[in-house]
């Protein structure tokens, strides 16, 4: 049974709007309005023939009846139709205006198989790709390439109407031939395809290259390929922008489709994630350490997606600077890498350089292990390091090098549920012009020191003092010790992760 999605996406592509939100949310097959067969529970009902209120009454009716979580409508011929959905608790939703049946189609059976991929063979994310690429052909009436972000050719649509020799020879050869790439970089094309988040035209350079409707597929920031049309058609802002949208759901389909390739190594991503959980016993699984010592990396999220897809992101950047074959598998939403505690490609210095100049987000280290039985271990030390990075603001770290940062980030954890009347004053008496939880926090962070608290919170000192004569006459009676000062400022730590209520 195919796995099932959330109407959102649907909602987010541009395919609909919805007009009733249902108790259904999500979407696990289509059925045709008009078919003999029952509704499956939980599908989509596309009306395509409901055009007037009595179909609509009867499309909506029929949901109700079998359990269908969606009826999609062209328009809405009546807002009684509105009233019963409600009633019977069915989600309503309308049909795009550039939005084709067939489109519809397509894209959720193109999501279904992006949904499968993770479980499933890398064939159903290769099916997706081609579904969508027929999807893109017949809302254009033209032929269709998508292409990964090396220029490989990884699906094409069945029109060959138009088509010059240019597709007929990058679909025989799977590649964009070199000689065209040459002109694609000499004119500015494959810059532009890096740099640009909207469709764009690329002129015809020849009889063999006609004119090109390029779409670019970007993910967490990254491209990761693109969508080419032979189309001598007028890019008006609400095709573009349907365009836009759409090529959204491609980019995650070509995202899956490099992470299912990529299960077939050595280090696959599940066999990775086991050792990093102590899930697994090196020795019999076939997981080696790669390397005589080397670190767990855990790398910030590119994405709002699965942590899966966010491996795929991070593989596709470090490919893109000369790291070939980095191991990588996300645990509990977080992605981590397996790197050598050594220089070059690949090693923790060079990704830590890497951090500081160009790497789209932050990532952390934990010290070095020689053994895989460390990697459990390892890989919280790398994640506590990340918070803890994060924290500071800064956009790497080693775990020995935030590791008080790390053990205050813990101990304000722990005591983040205490409460304690005196200390809550600060927050009640706080208001935009003093923040003085905060206020008194950094002193505490600078031993009392009145010009480098002042300097950190970019104040006069003098209006530092000030509001630390209001701070002593709310809560002085917690400030008198060593001890309570120390408390004090692991509250006011532990508070700020989990605000007092």
């Amino acid at each position: 049974m195919a796995t099932a999605i959330e109407l959102s996406e649907l909602v987010a592509a541009g395919m609909l709007s919805v007009v009733v939100q249902g108790t259904g949310t999500s979407v696990s097959s289509v059925h045709f309005y008009g078919e003999t067969e029952r509704p499956p529970q939980g599908c989509l009902i596309a009306a395509a023939g409901a055009t007037d209120f009595e179909q609509q009454e009867n499309a909506v009716a029929l949901a109700g009846a079998s359990g269908a979580s969606v009826v999609v409508v062209r328009q809405l011929a009546a807002t009684a139709t509105s009233d019963r959905c409600g009633e019977l608790g069915v989600t309503l939703a309308e049909l795009g205006p550039q939005v084709g049946w067939s489109h519809l189609v397509w894209l959720v059976r193109s999501l279904m198989d992006r949904a499968e991929v993770v479980v499933g063979p890398e064939s159903a994310a290769q099916q997706g790709l081609f579904a969508m690429a027929d999807a893109f052909a017949a809302m254009l009436g033209a032929p269709v390439t998508i292409e990964d972000a090396h220029s490989r050719v990884v699906a094409y649509s069945a029109t060959t109407d138009g088509a010059d020799s240019t597709r007929t020879s990058t679909i025989m050869s799977r590649a964009v031939p070199a000689e065209v790439l040459r002109r694609l970089r000499a004119t500015g094309v494959l810059k532009r395809l890096v740099r640009d988040v909207r469709p764009f035209i690329v002129p015809a350079m020849e009889p063999g290259f006609l004119q090109r409707l390029v779409i670019p597929l970007r993910v967490g920031g990254q491209t990761v390929g693109s969508i080419w049309a032979i189309w001598d058609g007028r890019l008006d802002p609400q095709l573009e922008a349907q365009l836009t949208a759409t090529a959204s759901a491609a980019a995650m389909s070509l995202v899956q489709l490099n992470a299912s390739i990529d299960l077939a190594g050595r280090y696959s991503i599940e066999s990775t994630r086991a050792a990093l959980r102590g899930d697994c016993d090196a020795a019999t699984s076939g997981w080696g350490m790669p390397f005589h010592r080397c670190r767990v990396v855990a790398l910030q999220s590119l994405s709002a997606s699965t942590g899966y897809d966010d491996v795929s992101l991070w593989r596709s950047y470090f490919r893109k600077k000369s790291w070939p074959d980095p191991i990588l598998a996300d645990v509990d939403g977080v992605t981590f890498a397996v790197v050598p505690d050594r220089p070059g490609p690949g090693g923790w210095a060079w990704l830590a350089d890497l951090a500081r100049t160009s790497a789209p987000a932050p990532m952390a280290a934990s010290r070095p292990i020689s053994g895989s039985h460390g990697l459990p271990s390892a890989r919280q030390e790398a994640a506590e390091a990340l918070g803890a990075v994060c924290a500071l603001g800064h956009p790497v770290g080693a775990y020995e090098e935030v590791w008080d940062t790390v053990a205050l980030r813990r101990a304000a954890a722990a005591v983040a549920s205490i409460d304690h009347d005196e200390l809550r004053r600060l927050y009640d008496a706080q208001s935009g012009a003093q923040p003085l939880a905060s206020t008194l926090r950094v002193w505490l962070e600078c031993a009392s020191d009145i010009r480098e608290t002042a300097s950190i919170l970019h104040l006069h000192p003098n209006t530092v003092r000030h509001r630390m004569k209001k701070i002593e006459q709310l809560v002085g009676s917690c400030l008198q010790s060593r001890s309570q000062r120390l408390a004090t400022l692991l509250l006011l730590r532990g508070w700020d992760e989990v605000p007092p209520t």
